[in-house]
């Protein structure tokens, strides 16, 4: 080997440290963080089919959507994580309850997000062919604050996989040219390319930006004739245009949340000049900007934003023959964002056409950017760019801050975004979780001022309601939600459960029915429905339900104590005691569950074992009766 090698190799080895130092420093906090109570809850610590996870409830996860997503592959990664991250109990001084090590899902994100890195560093490098303009393009992408949401979010595991996925498929891509002019590439090679872009879109949807991305960084190294281009990408177009009409099926944009498709290229216009605007000074980040379209609209911005895409655009084309790789950069970054510019609806648009993790993949195009230039210019721009980049990672750490739980994100959001109705519904989960109900309450009537179309605003605000016992106002809250979206499950069941506490036990099961008929397999609905039929004195039926609870929703503890009890009932005391334990194991137990064990032990005979259970129930209660009474009975 030469010197001129060793020195080559020197130099990549180098770069990659570099950039694996870099995340680590700017994201390796993140790895100690909490749950959010955003998403956090839906994906992982309540998510039925990985509490804990099964193969059947894999296998589920692969068959049908869940939550109206289909993103199998990041569910089965999320399942191998909470088979490894399982606790016995939760994490102290954490606020989500979770049988689940948050710690062990930060760490997976700041792997996937580094691997990422390393990957924009070879496209890069492909590129500009030398190592420190790559690396410093490269830390553009891996530490601009519009990444941190990626990063510091459990929930967005999903988009870091699928972009793991889809950056390696370009990779291959590209690496698979045969080096002649027509452009051929290894069948091994595109086969692989083609797996990854597959196993991408499985991860999250958002990877059909996949081809056009193929295309434009492809092109920028070495154009290949178009026609090559067709051939081979072709396919993996058709394959975005189908998976873009399922997902559509399965995640219909509710008509409150759309526009007229006139207005729809101003609202794009308005999202690329905010995400322009914070690429190069990232203020006020957020996780929910609320610029929903009609918000936009009718503050008139949308009117005048888009003159700064457009005037950006427009440089771009009169410097193409001198600069070419410039507007192809910024294509890269429009592509990449192409899918939520609101030129087509898509759901989070009923919360804000933009948010940060949106820039995951675009980041793409300015990085190439930053690299190519400081490729070209002196050593002073260099020497300024490493100082942005500074200061972008300062920011970034600072903004990773927030997430270290949901009390830190609300309390950070706050301030400079005060009208974000999911701020305040963020706020009043974690009141509810410690049962300061009317606190939250609070949080809910803001939530819903703020944002007066939202079935998510008024159903937490009639959750609360009915945990004070406001049963009309509950349901008038609840109504509105499922006017607002008549698919909503949870409202239909809620419903169910008022009517259940007045005793209509009938007009309970008529709701009950409503929620089964849009969501089949709704967490919890099944053991509201078993406790309609306990209260209608049909056992039989109310412990099947119960036992189909369990089967969707294996840690809710409270399916298995009212098992356990029609059990002991029926005089099946093995069966009942199996249950109650089963209880106990998953869930932050009660006394009453010790003193029912107690009971359903002494019955059978397992004198000692009832007596340990009584003793843990007098330390979780002193007062518990039935657990005196037990031990007193035993001691004769």
């Amino acid at each position: 080997m030469d010197s001129t090698d060793q020195q080559v190799k020197s130099s990549l080895r180098f770069s990659i440290v570099a950039i694996i130092l870099c995340c680590l420093l700017v994201y390796g906090r993140t790895a100690s963080f909490d749950f959010i109570w955003y998403d956090d809850q839906v994906h992982l610590f309540q998510n039925p089919y990985l509490t804990p996870p099964t193969w059947d409830s894999v296998v589920h996860l692969w068959r049908e959507p869940y939550e109206k997503l289909y993103i199998p592959l990041s569910y089965t990664v999320f399942a191998l994580l909470c088979v490894i991250g399982r606790l016995p109990q939760p994490v102290a001084g954490s606020d989500s309850g979770a049988l689940l090590d948050p710690h062990v899902f930060h760490a997976a994100n700041i792997v996937l997000h580094t691997a990422n890195a390393l990957l924009v560093f070879w496209i890069i490098r492909r590129w500009v062919k030398r190592d420190i303009p790559a690396v410093i393009g490269t830390l553009l992408f891996a530490v601009h604050p519009f990444q941190v949401e990626s990063v510091a979010w459990i929930s967005e595991l999903r988009g870091l996989l699928a972009a793991l996925l889809s950056l390696a498929s370009i990779v291959l891509y590209i690496a698979g040219r045969k080096g002649d002019t027509a452009g051929a590439i290894r069948p091994a090679f595109y086969i692989g390319a083609t797996l990854l872009f597959v196993a991408a879109l499985l991860a999250k949807p958002s990877a059909v930006v996949t081809p056009l991305l193929a295309l434009l960084i492809d092109y920028m190294i070495e154009p290949r004739p178009w026609r090559v281009y067709a051939k081979q990408l072709g396919p993996w177009l058709a394959i975005s245009l189908l998976l873009v009409l399922v997902t559509r099926g399965a995640q219909p944009v509710p008509s409150y949340a759309q526009v007229g498709i006139l207005y729809r290229p101003l609202i794009a216009g308005d999202a690329l000049a905010f995400y322009l605007i914070r690429l190069i000074a990232p203020i006020q980040m957020s996780m929910d900007y609320s610029r929903t379209p009609h918000a936009v609209l009718a503050s008139h911005q949308a009117y005048f934003d888009w003159l700064i895409p457009v005037t950006v655009a427009i440089g771009c084309v009169l410097a193409r023959k001198k600069y070419p790789w410039l507007a192809l950069s910024g294509l890269v970054m429009v592509a990449g964002l192409l899918p939520v510019l609101g030129l087509v609806p898509f759901v989070f648009q009923t919360t804000s056409t933009v948010a940060d993790r949106y820039m995951y993949l675009a980041m793409i195009g300015p990085a190439i950017i930053l690299a190519i230039l400081t490729s070209k210019m002196s050593q002073r721009t260099m020497i300024g760019a490493c100082v942005w980049l500074v200061l972008l990672s300062g920011a970034s750490v600072w903004r990773a801050e927030a997430w270290q739980n949901s009390r830190a994100l609300w309390a950070r959001e706050l301030p400079t975004h005060p009208d974000s109705p999911f701020i305040f519904i963020g706020i009043g989960h974690s009141l509810m979780f410690k049962g300061d109900y009317a606190a939250a309450l609070a949080q809910f009537q803001i939530a819903t001022k703020n944002h007066p179309i939202s079935p998510d605003a008024y159903f937490n605000l009639g959750s609360a309601y009915e945990a004070l016992g406001k049963l009309d106002d509950a349901d008038a809250a609840y109504q509105i939600a499922i006017s607002q979206d008549t698919s909503y499950g949870k409202g239909y069941m809620n419903l169910g459960n008022t009517q259940l506490t007045r005793g209509n036990v009938l007009k309970a099961m008529e709701w009950y029915d409503k929620a089964h008929a849009v969501t089949p397999k709704l967490p919890r609905l099944n053991y509201n429905v078993g406790n309609a039929f306990m209260a209608a004195g049909k056992n039989d039926e109310a412990l099947a339900a119960f036992q189909r609870e369990i089967v969707i929703n294996q840690d809710f503890a409270p399916s298995y104590v009212n098992a356990a009890i029609i059990l002991a009932n029926a005089n099946r005391l093995q069966e009942a005691a199996d249950m109650m334990t089963k209880a106990i194991s998953v869930g932050a137990p009660k006394a009453s569950w010790y003193s029912n064990l107690a009971y359903i032990h002494a019955r059978l005979g397992k004198v000692d074992d009832a007596r340990r259970e009584a003793q843990e129930a007098l330390k979780l209660d002193p007062k518990d009766e039935a657990a005196a009474y037990i031990l007193k009975s035993l001691s004769k």
